[in-house]
Order: C-alpha cells, then sequence, then structure tokens
C-alpha cells in the first residue's frame, strides 16, 4: 500500500537553485536592513588583480560568481566584465550570460527566469553530464571557487551520488564558511541527506547566522526539523518586530518563526508572522504560508496568483490541489520538481494526486520513478511505485524494485516497512496466491496494531478486503461492517474514498 507520510509537514528549510537563477530572484542581494548593510562583505580585490593579468572567461565567471554572491556587482570593474562576457557569448555558457545580463540589468525582470522547455531539457540526463563537465572545468582553473563547489554539489545531488555531492558541498564551506548560498546549499543538501544534525551545528556556529535573516531562516528551519529549540528564535523575533529588516530578505525569517508559533499553539503570533512574510515573499516562504493556511484553517488564506513571482510551483500546486483542480496542480508539481529535481516532496505531491485523484496507476510509477534519479534506493518511493505497478497490474516490474531495498534495514515500526509487508500482499494476490497475499497483509495488519499505528493498520485492511473481493468475489461481512464503521468516524476524505472502493465491490457482488 502507497505510504505518503512525509508530506505531512513542512519547514522553511531553503530551496537550492544554481547560482545565477538565486541571484536574479534576489535572495542573495546584500540589502538586509533598512539601516545598514551586512557586515560580512569580503572583498575581491584579489580575483580582480587576476582580471588585470588574465581577461578570460573562465576568470570573469569566478569574478561574476562572486560579485553577485557579495552584493558587490555596482563597480566600474565588474561592469566592464560583464560587457566582457556579452561580447563573447559565443563561448559563454547560459548561466554565466544570465549573470551578466544581471549585473547590466538588461533582463526583464518581469519575464519568467527560464521557462518549461527548458526545465525539461535541464533534467536531461547527458545535458546533466556536460554540466558536471563544465563546472568541473572550471574547478581545475580555480579550485578555491566555492560557488563551483556548490553547483558540483547540486549536479551530482541530481544524480543520487550523494558522497561525491557532499565532498563537493564539505569543500564549499571549507573556503567559504561565511557565504550565505554557501551556507543556505549546505542546509538544503544535508536536510536531503538526513544529517540534519551536521547542519545544524555548523549554523549555529556560523557567525552570519546572528546577523543574516536568510541564514538564520535556515537555522531556525533545522533546528524545527530536528525537533530542538533554536538559539536564535528570540533574537530573530526581536528583530522582526523592530520592522528594521527589509521585507523581502525578512520573508523566510517571519515565515520560520510563524511557523514555530503554529507548532507551538500560538495561533495570533502565527498569523501575524505570516502576514509579515507575506508582504514581499519568495516563493519559500510563499509556499509555506499556502501549507500552513491549509493546514490550520483559522490563518488567513492565501492566494498565490496575487503574488507575481518568477517562480512559485509549489505554492501554485498546493493551491490548485486545494481548489480540486489536479491536472493544474499535476502540472505545477512536475514544474515544481524539474526547479528542484532532488527534491522528494515534489515527487510525493504529484504521485498522491496521479493515485489517488486521478486513479491514474501508470502516471503514479512514472512520477515516482523519477524521484529514483535523486534518491535511486529509497524504500519509500520504491513502495509507493511497487504498489501503483501492481494496481496497474504490472507485478514483475513491482518485484524487480523490491531487489533494490531487500539489503535495506528498516525498523518493525517503521512505516515504510509496514507498506512494504503489504504491497507484497498485494504482489502476491495479483499473481494469484491468495494465501500469500492474506498472511502478508494479516502481518501488516498485526505489526501496525502492536506499535499502535491505528491509520496503517486501517489502510492495510482495507486494501486487504479489497484484494479479497477481487480474487475470490467473497467478502467478511464482519471486515465490511467494521469499515463502514471506520467511514463513519473519518474525516479523512482519502481514506473514506478506498473504503467506497471496497464497498462498492460488495454492491457489484450483489
Amino acid at each position: 500500500m502507497a505510504n505518503l507520510k512525509s508530506k505531512d509537514q513542512r519547514h522553511v528549510i531553503p530551496n537550492w537553485r544554481r547560482f545565477d537563477i538565486t541571484a536574479n530572484l534576489g535572495e542573495l542581494n546584500g540589502n538586509i536592513d533598512s539601516k545598514q548593510e551586512t557586515s560580512f562583505k569580503p572583498e575581491i580585490d584579489d580575483l580582480l588583480d587576476d582580471w588585470e593579468s588574465s581577461k578570460t572567461i573562465g576568470v570573469a565567471a569566478d569574478i561574476l560568481g562572486v560579485a553577485i554572491s557579495l552584493n558587490q556587482t555596482e563597480s566600474k570593474e565588474i561592469a566592464e566584465i560583464a560587457r566582457f562576457v556579452m561580447e563573447n557569448q559565443d563561448i559563454s555558457s547560459s548561466s554565466l550570460k544570465r549573470a551578466a545580463q544581471s549585473v547590466l540589468s538588461i533582463e526583464n525582470k518581469s519575464r519568467l527566469i527560464f521557462e518549461t522547455d527548458d526545465l525539461d531539457a535541464s533534467f536531461n540526463l547527458q545535458k546533466l553530464y556536460i554540466s558536471i563537465s563544465r563546472v568541473k572545468k572550471i574547478l581545475r582553473t580555480n579550485p578555491r571557487n566555492a560557488i563551483a563547489w556548490v553547483e558540483l554539489g547540486r549536479l551530482y545531488s541530481i544524480q543520487g551520488l550523494d558522497n561525491k555531492a557532499e565532498r563537493s558541498i564539505l569543500n564549499a564551506i571549507f573556503l567559504a564558511p561565511e557565504n550565505r548560498y554557501v551556507l543556505r546549499s549546505m542546509t538544503r543538501f544535508y536536510s536531503h541527506l538526513g544529517n540534519v544534525e551536521f547542519a545544524d551545528k555548523f549554523l549555529k556556529k556560523a557567525q552570519l547566522t546572528k546577523h543574516d535573516p536568510w541564514v538564520m531562516a535556515s537555522s531556525i528551519a533545522i533546528s524545527d526539523l530536528r525537533e530542538t529549540n533554536s538559539k536564535f528564535a528570540k533574537s530573530a523575533l526581536l528583530k522582526i518586530n523592530s520592522n528594521s529588516l527589509n521585507p523581502f530578505a525578512s520573508s523566510e525569517l517571519s515565515s520560520a518563526l510563524a511557523s514555530l508559533e503554529l507548532k507551538n499553539g500560538k495561533l495570533k503570533n502565527s498569523k501575524k508572522l505570516f502576514r509579515k512574510s507575506l508582504i514581499d515573499p519568495n516563493d519559500n516562504a510563499l509556499a509555506q504560508a499556502e501549507w500552513a493556511s491549509q493546514k490550520e484553517i483559522k490563518l488567513d488564506v492565501v492566494d498565490p496568483g496575487n503574488f507575481k513571482l518568477q517562480i512559485s510551483y509549489e505554492a501554485l500546486a498546493r493551491d490548485s490541489y486545494e481548489k480540486g483542480d489536479w491536472e493544474t496542480s499535476l502540472d505545477y508539481s512536475s514544474k515544481w520538481f524539474f526547479d528542484m529535481p532532488y527534491s522528494k516532496q515534489a515527487i510525493v505531491f504529484g504521485y498522491d494526486i496521479a493515485l489517488h485523484k486521478l486513479r491514474d496507476y501508470k502516471r503514479a510509477s512514472n512520477i515516482g520513478k523519477m524521484g529514483l534519479i535523486s534518491h535511486p534506493n529509497d524504500p519509500f518511493l520504491i513502495n509507493n511505485i511497487m504498489y501503483t505497478l501492481s494496481l496497474n497490474n504490472e507485478q514483475e516490474e513491482a518485484e524487480l524494485l523490491y531487489s533494490k531495498i531487500k539489503s535495506t534495514k528498516l525498523e518493525r515500526n517503521n512505516s515504510t516497512h509496514i507498506c512494504l509487508i503489504a504491497t507484497k500482499g498485494l504482489i502476491s494476490y495479483r499473481q494469484g496466491n491468495q494465501e500469500k497475499g492474506k498472511k502478508l497483509y494479516l502481518e501488516a495488519i498485526e505489526i501496525a496494531k502492536d506499535f499502535k499505528n491505528d491509520e496503517l493498520a486501517n489502510l492495510a485492511l482495507i486494501n486487504f478486503a479489497r484484494e479479497e473481493i477481487r480474487y475470490s468475489g467473497e467478502y467478511d461481512i464482519e471486515v465490511i461492517n467494521k469499515l463502514k464503521k471506520l467511514k463513519e468516524k473519518s474525516n479523512d476524505d482519502q481514506l473514506i474514498e478506498l473504503i467506497n472502493d471496497v464497498i462498492d465491490l460488495t454492491n457489484d457482488d450483489t
């Protein structure tokens, strides 16, 4: 049976995009405070000296990357370098040209940074290999380019090569431990990796975290993900209440604090902070507010369409889902995924729509398979793909997938472990082995009950009842009555729909 538990929570973990896109979105701008700039703005004189001695595209790329990151793009030297790039477009990468355009203010800021076709192309594995090769070439010329190391880590992460990605990220934070882009990328990577403790500790010791609202927001969010208290929460609240911060620069910080207050049951404070986060939000803050408004009906309703952001795929996907526009929601969820191909959340979201709302098992399986590129041996995703493959009577492929996780050790009470047992029961039924299928479903139900997981026990029972009726045309009236009572008590639309499917099978029989 499908396991969708990971879609229940959301944290304000920073999004991780290419450097030039992040810069164009304004998330690297140094203007964080209405009274003063951040005190952490290292000079780039050494790189400019390199430019004087070697005016090449490689050196230009290094300098523009650092200049945008440190908000030092207004000097004549940087403008000269940007013009040099534009005059040599035939040997410049597309990302470098966009960075130069950003410096020269050529690009129309109201236009989307990239179109949907570009998103699809960016996930083409062949182009991914080319991008990795290009970044490696940059690093051979300048191995101290922290931004390039981050990009290499991002590309490796998309490929599911987490060990290589981690080495790249560690190089970046060694070279630039007080760089906003590096720290926020590191935070997202270690969240993806599941090692949030490392990210939490590193952010807490970074000096930049004390002053930069973007990094402080990341630290608060990662502490919340760890279920620990953040040492920056109080000082962050003072910053927000002082109204001295730029609304855009503080949008994630307000959002992270609003989420904490919501979690602690302080609805009035949460509502106030979410409103502040939406004065001039980035896409992460907007998506968090959209998620929270669906979780807590007493919060303000959020309409992402009212915010003219260059990128807001997740928020739009969630909004369309809430409105019952499944195809539109699925379309936005795919754009969300292509924007951040390492994101399992986007995959789970789209899978849920395809499975439960559209009842398109083939589509759901294909969505899940996309997630396996960056999460190649993830038991959660593999179980879900196996489930929809089996519902579509593709048992052989489902069994082949299971072989990828046989070596993975899951705790007996792990929800994915329980779901896998039930899914193997489904496969057995569809292969004509009723006895084995029944045994596996009952085992899943027993384990779920042992660990007082009523939700999974009920879900396994519903799937078991469906397969019994499909196989034999017979049903246990006690089980059906139990499902009817469960339906009366439940507020879960998804569970009710599954029960109705089983009841419909009994009606067909009569």
